[in-house]
């Protein structure tokens, strides 16, 4: 790598490999972060898809049992 790089010494190169590995580091960190940020926005957005759901259904049902009411009255 040090002739690569055309250092004439190796410790230039390993400065510049401690600064590549700490930016690997930082980057691989934001990715996690936003991975991590994303599944759990995923799953608040499913499990709200999900109460709404349950929220029409007991609608429903609550206009359907008055409706009933409301027939057994009349009769």
């Amino acid at each position: 790598m040090q002739n690569m790089l055309r250092h004439a010494n190796v410790t230039t190169t390993e400065i510049y490999a401690r600064h590549a590995d700490a930016k690997s580091k930082e980057a691989s960190q934001k990715i996690s972060l936003n991975l991590l940020k994303s599944v759990s926005s995923n799953k608040r957005t499913s499990e709200n898809k999900n109460s709404n759901k349950e929220n029409k259904t007991i609608t429903s049902e609550r206009r359907e049992n008055k409706r009933k009411e409301n027939h057994l009255t009349k009769h």
